[in-house]
């Protein structure tokens, strides 16, 4: 797996998921099976906002050399922000607020994350 795959893939989904929590989060809320209240409509916007600046952020670094300092300091945190991003899937998952559909956003951030820590690694 090289670093311009995994910065490709994540700048792709994240300027995805992170537009359409901006322009529609009612409805990808929904899907999920989250109740969309306006302060969650507001949270799901501000997540969107950060999930699109994480893929912008990763779509620019995919060209990086991967010895740099930054390039590595881009790595840990996307890998950290997916981590936690995972983290947070199963919690909503397990407690009910996400319905079955919430177990691709897991995969997702797990895929993201080990990608990302497997290229620290090596």
């Amino acid at each position: 797996m090289r670093l311009n795959t995994v910065m490709t893939l994540m700048g792709v989904l994240g300027g995805l998921f992170g537009l359409a929590y901006l322009l529609v989060p009612t409805a990808l809320l929904a899907f999920f099976g989250a109740e969309a209240g306006p302060g969650t409509v507001l949270a799901a916007r501000f997540f969107g906002a950060s999930v699109f600046g994480y893929g912008v952020l990763a779509w620019l670094s995919r060209g990086a050399n991967p010895a740099e300092d930054s390039t590595r300091a881009i790595e840990l945190s996307l890998a950290v922000a997916s981590g936690l991003a995972c983290a947070l899937s199963i919690v909503g998952v397990t407690t009910g607020v996400f319905n079955v559909y919430g177990w691709g956003s897991v995969l997702v951030f797990l895929v993201l994350a080990g990608s990302f820590v497997y290229l620290r690694r090596r």
